[in-house]
């Protein structure tokens, strides 16, 4: 298990060209209900996934 130290961990969310990104995710299921969501999560130049900070629904149909 490799385990980052409190400055490498600070630094993945502060240096390298953190930025935040929000998506909508629609997804349709084959009787055309609809379930869309907003997911948020952190990236920077060494990584696509930081963090992922969770999703909000905003339809929900099947």
């Amino acid at each position: 298990v490799a385990i980052l130290d409190k400055k490498s961990y600070f630094d993945s969310y502060y240096e390298n060209q953190v930025k935040s990104i929000v998506a909508k995710y629609t997804y349709i299921n084959k009787d055309k209900g609809k379930d869309i969501f907003i997911a948020s999560s952190f990236m920077n130049a060494d990584e696509c996934s930081v963090r992922f900070n969770g999703y909000i629904t905003l339809s929900r149909e099947f």
